[in-house]
């Protein structure tokens, strides 16, 4: 079964987590060496920047980038303000992952996805920069598109770049973009969003396709099919209402589940008509 890059054709990338943080504040740093690239974003006002990390890392290494930029913060006595316009957005590395492995990942991601953006921030939830599936079902329809077409390049539209989970960056990084996470000068916060990304990746690696994950979450319920994804980060949430929450998301996301047959993903007899095709 062929994988994402070998799908689009990309060069071959090392690390995990790529982190852009969009800042708007007082007495910014401006001085970061090779650990972040300093960009600006014509969204933000006044004093503002994007702190932008030059290439992927592992979840150690994140740490190290983000404990760096807090140190920088300290000395120069950075104020970071409370901006609806600054958030976070952190890419995880699916270049060697195949279709079925992402698709699971995304399964998993949409049952939990309003729980975890409650988490991001109260401005993160129906922010039109980040939205849910419950705010527009339109992502949902084009992975339905994407599987039953066996061809990505359906997901490759600006149309959906702003949806919570974005697959645009797919056919430039081979990387899925978190948008969720508001803009914050802790970057402790900033960390915990990481390891939570990182905690329901290992997760989901565990399951074969969709309908296990599918079958696993209606047969336990919501808190502790929430539990069980995130092993080592689920005491960072208060879990009060996450049952139905998490059971109403389930609902949403069966339409991509049971959407095909799994098992015929790699069968290349099907549908293989482009160097998309899978």
């Amino acid at each position: 079964m062929k994988n994402i890059r070998e799908l689009i054709n990309l060069k071959p990338t090392g690390g995990l987590y790529g982190v852009e943080i969009e800042v708007e504040g007082k007495r910014l740093p401006t001085n970061l060496g090779s650990i972040w690239r300093i960009e600006h974003d014509g969204s933000l006002k006044g004093e503002s920047f994007e702190y932008v990390m030059p290439k992927p890392l592992d979840l150690a290494g994140v740490k190290v980038a983000l404990d760096y930029l807090d140190q920088s913060y300290k000395a120069c006595a950075t104020v970071v303000d409370d901006s609806i316009r600054a958030g976070v957005h952190v890419h995880m590395n699916v270049q060697d992952w195949n279709i079925k492995q992402l698709m699971t990942f995304s399964t998993a991601y949409y049952i939990l996805e309003d729980v975890l953006m409650n988490w991001c921030g109260p401005n993160r939830e129906g922010n039109l920069f980040c939205l849910r599936t419950r705010d527009a079902e339109f992502i949902l329809f084009r992975l339905l598109k994407t599987l039953r077409s066996r061809n990505l390049k359906h997901l490759n539209d600006e149309a959906i770049r702003y949806s919570s989970l974005n697959y645009c960056s797919l056919f430039k990084y081979g990387s899925i973009e978190f948008r969720g996470m508001r803009g914050t000068g802790d970057l402790n916060v900033i960390y915990d969003w990481v390891r939570i990304i990182n905690d329901l990746r290992e997760s989901s690696l565990r399951f074969n396709d969709p309908n296990e994950i599918m079958a696993v979450m209606s047969g336990s319920g919501g808190v502790e099919f929430f539990e069980m994804m995130l092993p080592n980060t689920h005491h960072l949430f208060n879990k009060k209402g996450f049952d139905e929450v998490i059971r109403q998301a389930a609902r949403r996301v069966q339409m991509i589940a049971f959407s095909i047959d799994w098992n015929t993903i790699g069968n290349r007899g099907i549908n293989p008509f482009s160097q998309e095709g899978f």
